[in-house]
């Protein structure tokens, strides 16, 4: 196979590892005790990042030995496409906020100093607003998470990459 084809899936592979590790090594690791979680050093969503981004760092280097370096460098490129793809296509349009920010109005604001029986209590008003969308204004908060997801991922992959050792060819003695 040329090396050009096998680079490029092994780095398709690594992205898909990390993009779709979570969601399968979450669901193995809920079958943990509460215990462990417990003791754990971290939270048990880096521990699924790093995981995920071993996985990939192992298959990596298996699938392209003597082309780490550049295989690393397009699952670099490629998570960081993948984060900015994710984060712009999850931004609120101008009238999905506008909507936001009005049901955040209407929600009846109650002073707490004063007894509830003398409060103008609103039935049927909004008590919680719920979006699925990225606002503008909490734009930055959600990049660095992404961007720190991201991180956890590649440092993952690094250290995949690295506990693989590295397979060099024995030299061929001449014969005369």
């Amino acid at each position: 196979m040329p090396i050009v084809i096998r680079v490029g899936l092994a780095a398709l592979l690594s992205i898909a590892l990390v993009y779709f590790g979570p969601q399968l090594l979450g669901g193995l690791l809920a079958f943990l005790p509460d215990a462990l979680y417990e003791a754990l050093p971290m939270h048990p969503f880096i521990l699924i990042l790093l995981l995920s981004g071993l996985l990939a760092g192992i298959c990596l280097a298996l699938m392209a030995p003597n082309r780490r370096l550049v295989t690393s460098g397009l699952v670099a490129f490629g998570l960081i496409a993948l984060g900015s793809i994710s984060f712009y296509s999850n931004l609120c349009s101008p009238e999905e906020t506008q909507r936001i920010h009005d049901d955040w109005a209407a929600i009846p604001q109650y002073n707490l100093g004063q007894p509830l029986d003398q409060q103008p209590l609103q039935f049927g008003a909004l008590t919680s607003v719920s979006y699925d969308c990225i606002l503008p204004e909490t734009g930055w908060d959600s990049a660095g998470a992404i961007a720190g997801d991201l991180l956890t991922s590649f440092l993952g992959i690094a250290l995949g990459i690295l506990l693989v050792p590295r397979r060099r060819q024995r030299p061929t003695p001449e014969i005369i």
